[in-house]
């Protein structure tokens, strides 16, 4: 687990995205899970949970930001590799938001980054992940890996979700027109997507 979490943090380290890296990692239950989301995202993989003021509850959703440190990132235990570090690569977005004084995104816009940001990692992670190769245990496990990445993928490209949705493949438009920094600066200072009908 502490292989993949490192992996994680160099992937952002390609991307000069700065994370503290001592930044917690939880693995916990479909039932624990539930404590740290919205009764409506009740089938999430993955939240981060922030120390705040005590007048606020202790958990945060991508709605409900708020000054305050985050604790950890919260993930759902039991999936493959390369579908729990693209939770991690997703989640570590929204830390990142969150850690830069991005607050109150339009949904469709954080999710879309965040998912893009998970189906980024999972294409490096199969490709250059540093570890990847010394984490299989045979070339069957190395295929399967690489399967379900592709299944991941498509079915990621294919979402209907107006946020996880549309809203990766409005980020994936963004990006490819103008690059990774250049729409996360863009987010940052305009909260919203450049368009991809002028430059920005």
């Amino acid at each position: 687990m502490q292989t993949l979490i490192r992996n994680v943090h160099e992937f952002y380290r390609s991307l000069n995205l700065k994370m503290d890296e001592s930044l917690r990692v939880l693995l916990v239950d479909k039932i624990a899970m539930l404590k740290f989301n919205s009764p409506d995202e009740d089938d999430l993989l993955g939240s981060i949970e922030v120390e705040r003021k005590p007048e606020f509850p202790q958990k945060l959703t991508a709605r409900q930001r708020s000054s305050g440190k985050i604790k950890a990132l919260i993930i759902k235990f039991g999936m493959p590799n390369v579908q729990m570090g693209a939770t991690m690569a997703h989640e570590m977005m929204h830390a990142w938001f969150y850690l830069n004084g991005v607050t109150e995104l339009e949904r469709r816009v954080e999710e879309g980054i965040c998912n893009l940001m998970g189906y980024m990692w999972m294409g490096w992670f199969c490709s250059t992940g540093a570890d990847f190769l010394l984490c299989k245990t045979s070339d069957e496990q190395v295929q399967y890996t690489r399967k379900l990445k592709d299944c991941l993928e498509h079915v990621m490209e294919c979402d209907e979700d107006e946020a996880y949705g549309q809203g990766f493949r409005d980020a994936m438009k963004a990006v490819s027109r103008f690059g990774l920094t250049t729409v996360l600066n863009h987010i940052v200072k305009e909260r919203c997507l450049p368009s991809v009908h002028c430059e920005s």
